[in-house]
Order: structure tokens, then sequence, then C-alpha cells
């Protein structure tokens, strides 16, 4: 059988345009018809032939895309079809797309099966494995509506311990009646459905046990969706204590998620799917109900996915990029929304991502463990998927529709993490200044542009601002950096530029701190949020707040800048004494 194995390309985004750059609208035979061209395909069905999956063993035994309506509906799948066209293969990873792939965990930490022994954890030394980025599967088994593959392989991750392991993936057409059953809802008149599972298990295949101490593995599903300026994810959760059952969600992966695309309530979080920002959120395993779902409002698709996930078991594989303190609280399901990594680069896909994890799979030599991963996207009028919506996922159409603001609403200031930014002349209103005031009333009226460039004292070491003008820097010159005894207020008198913005936490250093200059640097993590920031914007920078300033905005560009820096101390003794929240 021939097969092609190719890489992961990169495609430009217009970001006005209501279909993104990179998302094809095509029929489901014209993606199978273009598939063929370079791998082979397995079309499973049911049994009227509506519903319809394309899968390939040249990726994984991964599911492609799917219809609800026969080889003219609507494919539901991102294809990455310029990265396949070019037969190439980069390093890292190649996103061929697809909407049921197989991957393992953990991604990052010291049981890593991403980064190899002494590697650092940046994207430079950040590598998919082969077994799950570019070697086939073996097809075990066809029918109309299943097929079967399987794979062996070994794996080593960080510490050095090796994994024997024998893969078994299923993939199957659920008919109608199976899929409404699954749903728990009344069949629908009127509605169109695709649903499919794919069931993932993985085997011990060497002689020794795999024991927390030494690192385990997880099966790791992820779908690729075209996204669109009307998508939003639905993520519903346990309601409860964050003492009991952990934060409702983790959002700063890449950065932080600006409130507009991001929404949490109580019992379900709302997220972004337009694939315009690069963002993430993980939910745990005492939060997660094993249930995800994204409603199109713009082409009317609901999709659910439902996936297993075992009782009272609390251990997940941690992915986060850094020696960790527990691997083991990690999260149970996730969601990724593509976007550029920094302004003016180019995104992935664009795409949205589902995601669901198997528990950490602790396997005595012979002993397995299976993950399911249940997909269904429905079509049809909105007030039958509203009663499936109400439901399934607990939520009406109408919520989901509303829930994140758009983005076409006037900018309004915008706390992002412990990020803070706003325009200087409503710097009075801008909520998460407090202990602030004395640096925005020097800059509100100072001349500015006349202040000669260095260093200005306003009050002392406490209370200082420094002017500069000079060009902005492609990404790759300019480094993370933090604070300890300062707090920077970024503001751009004129011209305009981009700064990248991440948690400390998630940064891993690499120029130690230095106290006579109150820095530290730390390596570009493999995606972070950007603010952008023109004439009159500011942010503030807290010293848990990583930043990359001067960055490119629509090219380069000349931009003066006043920096205040503000003594922690300061704000503090402002505030009365109450450090910050």
């Amino acid at each position: 059988m021939t097969r092609f194995i190719f890489a992961a390309a990169l495609m430009s985004m217009t970001a006005s345009a209501p279909i993104p750059q990179g998302v094809h609208v095509n029929d489901f035979a014209d993606d199978v018809a273009f598939l063929k061209r370079y791998v082979d395909v397995i079309v499973l069905s049911d049994q009227r032939g509506s519903a319809r999956v394309a899968v390939t063993a040249a990726w994984q035994g991964r599911v492609m895309t799917s219809t609800a309506g026969g080889d003219a509906g609507a494919s539901f799948g991102w294809i990455n079809r310029d990265l396949i066209a070019s037969r190439t293969i980069q390093p890292h990873m190649n996103a061929f797309g697809g909407e049921d792939r197989f991957w393992m965990g953990p991604e990052g930490g010291q049981f890593s099966i991403f980064f190899a022994k002494g590697a650092k954890f940046e994207l430079d030394d950040w590598q998919t494995p082969a077994p799950i980025d570019t070697l086939p599967f073996q097809t075990a088994g066809q029918s109309r509506s299943e097929a079967r593959f399987t794979s062996r392989f070994a794996l080593t991750n960080y510490s050095g311990v090796r994994f024997d392991v024998a893969v078994d993936r299923r993939v199957r057409v659920l008919e109608p009646d199976a899929a409404w059953a699954e749903l728990r809802v009344a069949p629908a008149a009127g509605v169109s459905l695709v649903a499919y599972e794919s069931d993932n298990r993985i085997t011990n295949a060497g002689a020794n046990p795999w024991k927390k101490e030494t690192g385990l593995l997880s099966v790791w599903i992820l779908g690729m969706f075209k996204p669109s300026p009307a998508t939003t994810i639905v993520v519903p959760i346990r309601a409860g204590k964050d003492a009991e059952l952990g934060a409702k969600v983790t959002s700063d992966y890449f950065g932080a998620v600006p409130p507009d695309r991001l929404a949490v309530r109580d019992d379900v979080i709302f997220f972004s799917g337009d694939g315009r920002f690069r963002s993430k959120i993980g939910i745990g395993p005492r939060r997660s109900k094993g249930l995800l779902g994204s409603y199109d409002a713009e082409n009317r698709v609901l999709t659910i996915v439902r996936f297993s996930q075992p009782d009272g078991v609390t251990d997940y594989v941690n992915s986060l990029w850094k020696l960790q303190d527990d691997p083991y609280a990690g999260d149970a399901a996730n969601s990724y929304n593509d976007g550029p990594p920094a302004p003016g680069a180019k995104p992935l896909g664009p795409f949205y991502e589902l995601e669901s994890s198997s528990p950490a799979a602790a396997l005595a030599p012979g002993a397995s463990l299976s993950h399911v991963h249940r997909t269904i996207h429905l079509t049809g009028p909105e007030a039958v998927l509203d009663a499936v919506a109400r439901s399934v996922l607990g939520v009406a159409l109408a919520d989901i529709k509303s829930a994140l603001k758009p983005a076409t609403q006037p900018a309004s200031p915008k706390k992002e993490g412990s990020v803070v930014r706003g325009t200087l002349k409503d710097w009075k209103s801008t909520p998460g200044i407090q202990g602030l005031e004395r640096a925005f009333e020097y800059l509100a009226k100072a001349d500015l542009a006349a202040l000669p460039l260095g260093r200005t004292d306003i009050e002392g070491d406490d209370v200082y601002v420094m002017m500069s003008e000079g060009e902005t820097k492609p990404p790759e010159q300019v480094k993370f950096e933090a604070h300890r005894r300062y707090i920077d207020i970024q503001l751009v008198v004129r011209g305009q530029e981009a700064i990248g913005v991440a948690p400390v936490t998630a940064l891993t250093t690499v120029e130690a701190y230095d106290p006579a200059r109150d820095i530290e640097f730390f390596a570009v993590p493999r995606e972070a949020a950007a603010l952008e920031l023109r004439a009159g914007d500011f942010a503030v920078f807290a010293p848990a707040d990583g930043h990359r300033p001067s960055l490119h905005l629509d090219g380069p560009h000349v931009s003066r800048k006043a920096v205040v820096k503000v003594s922690v101390a300061f704000r503090d003794r402002q505030r009365g004494g109450v450090p910050p929240a």
C-alpha cells in the first residue's frame, strides 16, 4: 500500500473573512477524492449510506473527516490540504488534520515523551514521536461500518524510561438509533447526524511494569474541526468549590485568554472556536463530565463529544512544559483554538480542537487500558438543535450564541491574568490599577513627546519613567522577561507594537535573575498570547507576568514608549499595605 508522509505547514489567515484562509469548504466526496491522491482511504458508513466517515491507516488510523449527508454532504473535519499536497516532512509535528487522531501523553514534564532526556522545554527541542506522527498503523480488518488498526512501538520518556507499547484502535460508525441513545435524546425529525467512535486500547508489551515513580502514559485523542467566526465551544463542568474539585478551568497554557473569548460559569465554560486567537483550556478530572461540545451558528452544526472517564480516578498525566511538582495533576479534557502564534505570524491551521485523555496507565506487563472517544455532528433547524443542546449540554443555543462578547464590540480595558491593559485617557476607570495612581497621574500630565530619552524620576527609586524610541523587532530576536521588585507600566506614545504575554510559572529561565538590573529572561514557549498596543494604549505587568516587548505589529514600526517602573513596595503602601490579589 502506497503511503506518503507529509509535514506540518503553516498557512495564512484573513481575520476579516467569513471563512478563514486555510479552511476549505468542500463536500465529503471532494475531500475524500483529495485524500486518495496521497493516501489510502477507508470510507465507513451507516446502513443508509448518509453518515460517512473517512479513515486512513497512513496516519495512525485517523478519522480525517465525516458527513451526515452522503457524498454531497458537508465535510466536517479540518484537513490540512496545503501540507498534505506538499509531500514534505517538517520537524516537531506534522499536522495533517483530522477529526479523531491518536496521540499519547504526557507532552511535558519529567515523564514527557515529546522531549528527550536532558532537552530544554522549548519549541526547538519539542518533537512528536514518530509512531504517533508520521508512521502508519496496520489495517487489521474492516467492514462497512468498522475498521481496526494496530501498531507496536517503543517510546522513551524524558527520564530515560522505555515503554514497549501495543495499540489496538477500532473506528466504528454508529447507526442513528444508537447515536440518539448515546445522546439520551429521542430522535428528532429534520435533523441529520453522523456519529462514530474510536476505541483505543494500549497494552504494556514489555517485560517491566509501568510505574508512577518512573512515568506513565495516557491515550490522548484530538479532533480538528473547521472554525468560523460564529463557533463557540461548550464544556459542561461539575459545579462546586475549588477546594474540593479544583479550578473550573486552566486557561494560561499559551498566555491569558481575553474575556471576549472565554466565559466561565459555575457549571459550564464557553470558549471561542473562531480560529483567530491561539489559546487553550483544560478541565481537570474532578470537574470534567466526560462531555464537550461546540456550535457553529453560521452553518447550524452542533457537535457533541463524549468520552470514557472512570469514576473516582484522578491521576491524569500533566503535560505542562516544565519539571512538575505533581506529574499526575493533568487534564481529562481540553479544547484548543488556533491562531497566529505572534502578531504577523502564520497560524498552523486555522482550526479548533476538542480533546480527551485517558487516566494515566499504570499497567503490568500484558495489561491494557482502553479509552473511547465518540463524536456526533448534527445539522438541522435551530429549534430542533436547541432541544438537543438543552438536553445534552444543559444550555440553550441562545445562551451559546450570546455567551461571548463579539470581537467587533468597541475595545474596553481588559485584564488578562494579572496583565491590565487600557488607554491613558481612560486610566481612571480602568480596574486593577490600585496603588499605581501616582504613575498614571504623571503620565496624563507630562509632555511625553518632549520628555528626554532615559530616566526621569517621579518618586525617586520608587517611581520613575524610562523614555525610549526604537524600531520594533521580529519575534525571534526577543526573549520573555520579568521583574521581581518593580511593576512595569508600558505606554506607547507614538507608533505601535505587540507585546507577548505569558505567566512566569509557564516559562523556563534562560538567564538567571539579575538583582542589580531586576530582570530575568525566559525562553519563548511553544505558544503565547500577545497584546496589540497603539498610541495611547498601556499594559501593566506585575512580577508574575512574563512579557516580550517591542515586537512587530503589522510589520516594523518606530515606537516611542514610556515605561514607568513602580516598586512593588510603593504600590503596596499606596494600597494600605494590602498585597495584590
